[in-house]
């Protein structure tokens, strides 16, 4: 009796450890099947692409060190990116310089609202064409009362002429500032330069015609800042990438999706609608 009674219990115990090692190996399983789930699954995190640039507005608004937060331009680019899959843009502001020096190293993606130049396609790559503008000369009324008129770069050489640094006015300015053909005073930012020209530090400025009416219409009743009627020429603008970025694969999507914004006429009603709120 007392050795059934022995039995019996040894049997009790090796039934419960073996159903708490088969619950301990059901735990151990369903939690290796979690682990294998979470890192055989795809994923689908989403690229980020950084695209930089400077205020310049009506075109680029937003503080330096921040995020762009408006502008033609913006508005632009932000409905190209929208129709990417799995793509998330950033638009830093940053000093132009600064802009193109990081595009260089791959640093940033790639920067838009830019001309094409030589030195540029050495480090970076072309979409299609973003928008088109003009490039002009400024002057203020109180340092020549019955306007101004050019018809070439050598006049042009008689004044004080005040540039972006960085910026691109055409091959034949680029080449006459690189050579020295033309003199001029080179500042950080297009509002710095438009603030010379105001205190009449400078005769004359080159900027986009309708940066260069946006930062007018501030300048204060008290100067009349104008636009020569001839432009120093038709400005092409871009979205271009670091040729060291993988963000450049993105291009012949954006050239169809470019197609696309202008087949619907959204282009057209973005600038319209920038006219309408003061530009030219």
């Amino acid at each position: 009796m007392l050795m059934t009674g022995l039995i019996r219990y040894s049997l009790v115990r090796i039934f419960r450890r073996m159903a708490c090692e088969s619950v301990r190996c059901s735990a151990w399983r369903l939690t290796l099947a979690a682990v294998l789930f979470f890192f055989t699954q795809p994923c689908f995190s989403r690229e980020v692409v950084t695209l930089t640039g400077d205020p310049w507005p009506p075109y680029i608004e937003g503080a330096l060190g921040e995020e762009a937060t408006h502008g033609t331009v913006v508005e632009l680019v932000r409905a190209v990116f929208r129709r990417l899959q799995d793509v998330e843009l950033r638009l830093p502001l940053i000093p132009w310089n600064r802009a193109l020096r990081e595009v260089e190293h791959g640093t940033k993606d790639g920067i838009y609202a830019l001309l094409k130049t030589a030195e540029r396609e050495r480090y970076m790559v072309y979409t299609e064409p973003l928008f088109f503008s003009s490039s002009l000369v400024w002057y203020t009324k109180n340092r020549f009362p019955q306007g101004f008129n050019w018809n070439s770069i050598e006049e042009l050489t008689r004044y004080k002429v005040g540039v972006t640094q960085g910026y691109s006015y055409g091959d034949e300015f680029d080449s006459a500032i690189q050579s020295g053909d033309l003199p001029v005073v080179q500042v950080s930012t297009v509002e710095h330069l438009f603030a010379m020209l105001s205190k009449e530090r400078i005769d004359l400025a080159f900027a986009n015609d309708s940066v260069g009416y946006a930062l007018a219409s501030q300048s204060g009743p008290e100067v009349e800042i104008m636009a020569a009627e001839k432009a120093t020429g038709t400005e092409v603008h871009y979205i271009a990438f670091s040729k060291k970025s993988d963000a450049k694969k993105l291009i012949p999507q954006i050239n169809r999706i470019l197609s696309d914004l202008r087949g619907e006429g959204f282009m057209d009603q973005v600038f319209l609608r920038n006219k309408r709120n003061g530009a030219p």
